[in-house]
């Protein structure tokens, strides 16, 4: 008997908690995939890339405190030493940012040739 069982969720967490579980195998963000280390899982790479965009959001118009600019420099010393070929744009990119991802996304979707 074969049972297809498809598990969706908004915390890469539950989904790499479920694969542990032997629910089978999840399909996460790279951070998560390499940032963490929980015995019994093994992250492997795929042999295609899926975009992935995150970003850190602070206040408009208030300047921010040094505490949260070493918080930020942290972030990003962390996130170029755990995600190779990382690319950080400026804050001001992200609506274009998010538009081209958007046109790109639906190319895939209609030429599933071209993902690379």
């Amino acid at each position: 008997m074969s049972v297809d069982v498809f598990l969706e969720t908004n915390a890469s967490l539950n989904a790499v908690m479920a694969a542990r579980a032997g629910a089978g195998v999840a399909i996460v963000d790279p951070a998560t995939g390499l940032g963490l280390s929980i015995e019994g899982v093994t992250a492997r790479p795929l042999d295609f890339a899926i975009p992935f965009f995150f970003g850190v959001v602070t206040p408009a118009g208030k300047p921010r405190r040094a505490a949260v600019d070493a918080l930020l420099q942290s972030i990003e010393h962390a996130t170029r030493e755990l995600l190779e070929g990382v690319v950080l744009h400026p804050a001001q990119e992200h609506d274009a940012l998010l538009q081209r991802e958007t046109r790109v996304s639906r190319t895939r979707i209609k030429h599933p040739e071209h993902i690379a």
